[in-house]
């Protein structure tokens, strides 16, 4: 036997097992790090083209992304956190945790953005979505956004818009008279929605919109002068014929909402307050898909100032130049004591006594000019005049003023006569530049009710 023979005396068993602990040890450090090091790879890489694609295809707008992962095995993508800000500084988003599911794997893995067709069976979660305007000074909040593609159903869970300081802050912001709204809502679910269309940002589609236990509070303060060389704010039919896009809602619905309306008349005070609770609200015909443009049908009916039962019709173009709109409601029996929270900071005055039977108006708005009458069967109105700061009925000239005003110059009964008439209050009112829609609507009707009762 030659010397270099040796090796080849290894027994056959031997060198297999060799070779079987050595492909073993190179299969356990290729799933070390295929474990470890892969998942920080397709993390990285699945962010990078994420954030790559938002400033390709929207480059007014920047995102910085959090930690991002992404399970394979569970085809699930988180984020911790995502803020978008617009190049202008005009709107900021943030989002304190992202979630995706359901996802195409091989484009979300390997391709760029993906593309809508391929989250066609995906959901998604938004947790402490946050949106600023800051030219708007207002504040969008919710707890949870929640999308599934395949059920067509998006679901917001305790959203809030309001101005993110107090009224004080608020106010303090202009000089001139501006209006404060503060909406919230536990729940609103869409149903039948179009989620490719909203993805893609080509449309705005669903079948209901149903807001449950909304609270919308409206302040406007009057102890400031309007700004007569500001824009008027936007009525509805303006804001949605500036969508670009297609939209069409069939129906909304609000179930056991709550409104109230406020005026100011002093800074740092109470303010008069008008309110109406347990309103359910149907609108229909939402949209700016027809040629001829939509034109919205909204029936509310709630209790006034926790009385009168009131209802409210509203047929409104959405199309045309000009406001234009008609409205018309009916209320219920109630005591007139119960608007002194209103008029006794509006116009110094207390109802003492006093029964309303039934009250209703009609409305036609033209190119911003309202028309209609309002009819009022009450009787045996009496009113004290009160201290605007003190709220005191006594005083010569409270004592004066109301004498004056019971026994001549208001109407304290107004009901049918022998020929079945009575006094109807004439409206005829012209919108104000800085009137909103509710404003200027309630300011239309509460002419009429004047021309009534002679205030």
């Amino acid at each position: 036997m030659r010397p270099g023979d040796r090796e080849n005396d290894v027994p056959l068993p031997r060198k297999k097992a060799t070779h079987v602990r050595l492909a073993v040890g190179m299969a356990l450090v290729a799933f070390f790090v295929l474990i470890f090091l892969l998942p920080h790879y397709i993390d990285g890489s699945i962010k990078q083209r994420i954030t790559q694609a938002v400033a390709e295809t929207y480059p007014a707008y920047t995102v910085d992304i959090g930690r991002l992962h992404y399970a394979v095995w569970e085809n699930r993508l988180e984020c911790d956190s995502v803020r978008i800000l617009a190049a202008n500084s005009a709107m900021t988003c943030t989002v304190a945790k992202f979630s995706l599911t359901g996802a195409a794997r091989l484009p979300l893995l390997f391709r760029g953005a993906l593309a809508p067709d391929q989250i066609a069976s995906s959901h998604m979660e938004a947790q402490n979505f946050v949106m600023s305007f800051a030219h708007a000074r207002y504040e969008l909040r919710c707890a949870r956004l929640r999308l599934s593609v395949p059920d067509s159903i998006l679901t917001i869970e305790l959203a809030e818009l309001r101005p993110p300081m107090d009224d004080e802050q608020f106010f303090a912001g202009s000089k001139f008279r501006s209006t404060r709204f503060h909406l919230e809502f536990p729940e609103c679910r869409v149903t039948g929605l179009a989620s490719l269309g909203l993805l893609e940002g080509t449309g705005y589609r669903a079948r209901t919109v149903h807001v449950t236990e909304p609270s919308l509070s409206v302040l406007i303060n009057k102890d400031k002068p309007p700004d007569d060389g500001a824009a008027p704010p936007r009525m509805p039919k303006e804001i949605i014929s500036s969508i670009k896009q297609s939209l069409h809602i069939d129906s909304i619905r609000i179930g056991n909402g709550r409104l109230m309306y406020a005026e100011r008349y002093v800074a740092v005070a109470d303010p008069a307050v008008l309110t109406c609770d347990s309103m359910e609200i149907v609108a229909a015909g939402i949209g700016n898909m027809s040629e001829r443009g939509d034109t919205a049908v909204i029936l509310a009916q709630g209790r006034f100032m926790h009385e009168g039962a009131m209802n409210v019709q509203m047929v409104m173009p959405l199309s045309g130049a000009g406001l234009s709109f008609r409205y018309s409601g009916s209320l219920s029996a109630m005591h007139l004591s119960a608007i002194n929270p209103f008029i006794e900071i509006s116009d110094h005055k207390r109802m003492k006594t006093g029964v309303l039977h039934e009250g209703s108006f009609d409305v036609d708005v033209h190119d911003g000019k309202a028309n209609g009458s309002v009819r009022l069967a009450y009787k045996d109105m009496k009113i004290v005049a009160i201290d605007g700061k003190t709220g005191s009925e006594s005083g010569v000239g409270n004592t004066l003023i109301s004498l004056f005003a019971n026994n001549i110059k208001l109407r304290t009964s107004n009901a049918r006569d022998k020929s079945g008439d009575m006094k109807l209050g004439n409206i005829d009112y012209a919108r104000k530049s800085d009137e909103a829609l509710l404003e200027f609507a309630w300011l239309a009707v509460r002419g009429g009710i004047c021309d009534v009762a002679g205030f």
